[in-house]
């Protein structure tokens, strides 16, 4: 027994360093894979909140186009007001079709841009979100701003 006791007390510090290390071995183990937990959790929180954003931003191009519709609309009354105010029953078709060709071509314009815009939704991956969601941006100052393209009827008289 007496050599047990002399052995252990030649190597105790070496014993006791070995055990202090592998314990921190052990904790450093632990802590990487926390860390990797959190970095996985960070990274599904920045898809939720990149969808949430995309949502938004796509959601609000479609209010834009709404209203771009709504005032297409509001805008070919006014033309039908005025050419049944201002021109005979028996008026020319195509002059009252020019009047108003430019109306569907800024609708038709709008649509193809929210159009394109859903397709690319369809296809996002978390590397495109950023992109999409700043294209979305673009694509909904686009389509307001097709709202200044459109032209009322002039009037003839006060």
């Amino acid at each position: 027994m007496e050599g047990v006791w002399e052995y252990f007390g030649n190597y105790f510090f070496e014993v006791a360093s070995l055990s202090i290390a592998f314990g921190a071995l052990v904790y450093a183990v632990l802590a990487f894979h926390v860390a990797k937990t959190a970095t996985k959790a960070a990274e599904a929180s920045d898809l939720v909140s990149f969808n949430l954003k995309a949502g938004e931003v796509m959601a609000r191009a479609e209010q834009s186009f709404l209203s771009l519709q709504k005032a297409c609309h509001d805008l070919r009354l006014q033309w039908e007001n005025h050419h049944r105010h201002h021109t005979p029953n028996l008026g020319a078709y195509e002059s009252r079709q020019e009047d108003t060709r430019h109306i569907i071509e800024v609708e038709v314009e709008g649509r193809k841009l929210l159009m394109m815009l859903k397709h690319e939704m369809d296809s996002l991956s978390v590397d495109t979100l950023k992109d999409f969601i700043q294209n979305a941006n673009q694509t909904t100052t686009k389509i307001e701003r097709l709202a200044l393209q459109l032209t009322p009827p002039k009037q003839l008289f006060a």
